[in-house]
């Protein structure tokens, strides 16, 4: 795993059929720092065996291999992430849903929007944070609803994003915060 690093980092164009090798490799971390590495030395050429990672075992090499496919335009990229939205581990659904972001930009807010309600509240916090980050305005009154979630960061990213809309008569909605049983909420 170590040498895939240091590849990597060294953006070394001569280890590439090496490193796609090591996508194979029966030990989790190599797998997952060829994969990072070859985000590295060159993603557009690495697409194909980046996609078959997208689809490994382990939910690290599946983050990994999402959040550097998130670099990529394609129709086949563009559909794996999407597929990754629902994956069972929560790390890959937040991995898809920055790559998502940053792949397609505004486009991706309706897709952001429904994964408001994902289950882990780390998907839920960095969703609140990329749509206010993308300014989809479409996202105000959900973005307002979450200012009841139960996770303060939660909260606090809703409450971030709320305000990175520019919508001013949304700040109604943060007044009653102030009187917010956790000191977080009313401090943020």
């Amino acid at each position: 795993a170590c040498a895939a690093q240091v590849l990597g980092r060294w953006r070394d164009k001569r280890a590439y059929d090496p490193l796609v090798a090591g996508t194979r490799d029966p030990d989790v971390s190599v797998r997952a720092r060829c994969v990072e590495a070859l985000g590295r030395i060159d993603v557009q050429r690495a697409q194909a065996p980046l996609l078959q990672a997208a689809h490994d075992a382990n939910p690290e090499v599946r983050a990994w291999a999402i959040d550097v496919l998130g670099r990529l335009k394609s129709a086949a990229v563009r559909k794996v992430l999407h597929a990754a939205l629902q994956d069972r581990d929560a790390n890959v659904r937040w991995h898809a849903a920055d790559s998502i972001a940053r792949n397609e930009g505004k486009r991706a807010g309706e897709h952001l929007v429904a994964m408001l309600k994902d289950s882990d509240e780390g998907v839920r916090a960095l969703v609140a944070e990329l749509l206010g980050r993308l300014k989809v305005r479409a996202a105000r009154d959900r973005l307002i609803a979450m200012l009841r979630d139960t996770d303060y960061q939660v909260r606090w990213r809703a409450a971030d994003a709320i305000v990175a809309l520019g919508d001013k008569s949304a700040a109604t909605q943060l007044i009653p915060q102030l009187k917010h049983t956790d000191a977080g909420v009313r401090w943020r």
